[in-house]
């Protein structure tokens, strides 16, 4: 069923959340958490949720953020949009400075999670795939304010969740340092 999920960490890391969707079709859901780190070091992250058949997990952790970096987020369940090479998107996002964008992209409606491929959006860089096609994280530097989307391309006609993140900047330079994304379990 649907519920509110939380995030937190060992260090004691604020997580905000920043987007949440249900599919009551398919019974499965996802959510998008930030944390602007100010307890630095090794730590667990910890995601909470009341539905416990469904559970993957994907962190990337960014350095040269803004100390305040939220610009905005977009999230959707999309329908299957057709048969063959089928683009997916997180839907429309406005934004008001140059930022990092994060995205994401969840398989929630093929029987079999680890048919077809899927590949990141146009210059977008791929950040971590589950090894079975389940889900994909992609991300763009510096990107000027303006209307954007986190895009993916499949190979086959699935019905995903798809969410975008967009981080103001800071004055030096912005990477991704450290990615994850581990796959679930079906009960």
């Amino acid at each position: 069923s649907d519920g509110t999920p939380s995030c937190a960490d060992n260090l004691g890391n604020t997580y905000t959340a920043n987007g949440k969707v249900w599919d009551s079709f398919n019974g499965q859901g996802g959510a998008m958490f930030y944390a602007p780190v100010t307890i630095g070091g090794a730590c667990t992250v910890t995601v909470t949720h009341p539905n416990t058949a469904y559970r993957r997990l994907g962190i990337m952790e960014i350095s040269g953020l803004d100390a305040s970096p939220s610009d905005g987020n977009a999230i959707q369940v999309q329908d299957q949009p057709g048969t063959g090479t089928d683009a997916h998107t997180s839907g429309n996002l406005g934004t008001t400075v140059t930022d990092f964008l994060f995205g994401c992209h969840q398989n929630i409606g093929e029987a079999d999670p680890s048919a077809g491929t899927v590949t990141q959006g146009t210059n977008y860089t791929a950040a971590e795939k589950t090894g079975t096609e389940i889900g994909m994280m992609e991300y763009r530097v510096s990107v000027p304010a303006g209307t954007v989307a986190a895009t993916f391309t499949r190979s086959n006609d699935i019905r995903p969740i798809n969410g975008l993140m967009a981080f103001k900047e800071g004055g030096g330079a912005v990477a991704p340092a450290v990615r994850r994304f581990w796959g679930g379990f079906r009960r």
